[in-house]
């Protein structure tokens, strides 16, 4: 596991424990495994812009930092995996610095 990797589970650890977090319970992915498509679900407290980034096992942002508005409550956020090859990928979701969860994502053939 890189660098770039356990930054984002120390900063999600370290930062979850002194902030009140926006995400109400854990990133869930599914299905999970996932050949092609992906639905990301989260619940939060109140509306929020989200920014969420895709990485490799090595570190290397497959799907770019993007940013979207979500509403409070339960919601999804739908990713096209078909291009990626085989392994495993890591989801970064953050709201500002002291709000980040990551979830882990095993890509099939």
């Amino acid at each position: 596991m890189t660098i770039t990797i356990i930054r984002l589970y120390l900063e999600a650890m370290i930062m979850g424990s002194h902030w009140k977090s926006i995400f109400v319970n854990e990133v869930q992915a599914f299905p999970n495994p996932v050949s092609e498509r992906s639905k990301v679900s989260f619940t939060l407290i109140n509306n929020s812009e989200i920014t969420y980034m895709l990485f490799n096992n090595s570190g290397k942002a497959v799907i770019p930092e993007k940013k979207k508005l979500f509403k409070k409550g339960e919601n999804t956020l739908n990713l096209n995996l078909s291009g990626l090859k085989p392994g495993i990928y890591y989801l970064r979701l953050s709201s500002g610095f002291a709000n980040v969860e990551v979830c882990k994502i095993i890509k099939q053939y």
